[in-house]
């Protein structure tokens, strides 16, 4: 059996500063994709301002046939996209607090990728582009399992 070179051991080490960040990325991808969606009618238990607003707001929207592109809130306003997602979450699903949670379970699922992919070319500049891909891989696995961005 041929001995291995000290120049397979660093490719082999390339290799794996390569494809495991996004590997990482992936992982934590799935599970940002399970926690969000995982019970989602039952956790949390009781409906919240916010899903209410919205289901609200996409049933007055799908009524009365008018689109605003502004929707004002004691707070200044929210995205209409948010407004428009869930209105098309009711037609699909129906009036349930289950729609307004489907499009925002969405939204932050979303959020896991697009934030690794943000982070490795930010950072990339700074801290090397290997280490860019690692620390944009961590970003991700907080993203997916920080309790605020699930809830």
């Amino acid at each position: 059996m041929p001995s291995r070179g000290a120049s397979d051991f660093v490719l082999v080490d390339r290799m794996r500063a390569r494809f495991l960040p996004p590997l990482l990325a992936l992982a934590a991808f799935a599970l940002g994709l399970f926690v969000r969606y995982y019970r989602l009618s039952e956790i949390p238990p009781l409906l919240w301002y916010d899903e209410a607003w919205f289901v609200n707001r996409a049933r007055d929207m799908l009524a009365t046939h008018q689109f605003p592109i502004y929707f004002p809130t004691a707070g200044g306003g929210v995205h209409p996209m948010l407004v428009y997602l869930t209105a098309a979450s009711v037609a699909l699903f129906g009036l349930s607090p289950i729609s307004s949670r489907l499009v925002t379970a969405f939204a932050g699922s979303l959020a896991i990728p697009l934030l690794y992919l943000a982070a490795k070319d930010l950072l990339a500049e700074f801290a090397g582009k290997e280490r860019a891909r690692w620390l944009a891989a961590l970003a991700a696995l907080l993203q997916a399992g920080l309790f605020w961005n699930i809830m």
